[in-house]
């Protein structure tokens, strides 16, 4: 989460990035975990779609596109 902040700032983009943990196959105790812990979104499964779903922070299509096209210097297919 860090390193992509940082790469992006790099090359003149500043997003916010937020990192998300989730157990496709395990199960959360929501009794002791809510919300973020230290940054990061903790979940169960489909617990991604929960965290975009209720994000206030949305970026546009050309804003998305610009992160892609940043990090298209990764592809090595």
């Amino acid at each position: 989460m860090n390193w992509l902040s940082n790469f992006l700032k790099s090359k003149g983009l500043n997003f916010p990035v937020t990192g998300i943990l989730e157990f496709p196959y395990g199960k959360v105790d929501i009794d002791s975990i809510h919300g973020k812990i230290d940054n990061v979104w903790v979940g169960g499964s489909r617990f991604h779609e929960y965290v975009i779903n209720k994000s206030q922070q949305n970026l546009l299509p050309e804003q998305i596109n610009l992160i892609v096209d940043t990090l298209k210097i990764f592809n090595t297919v």
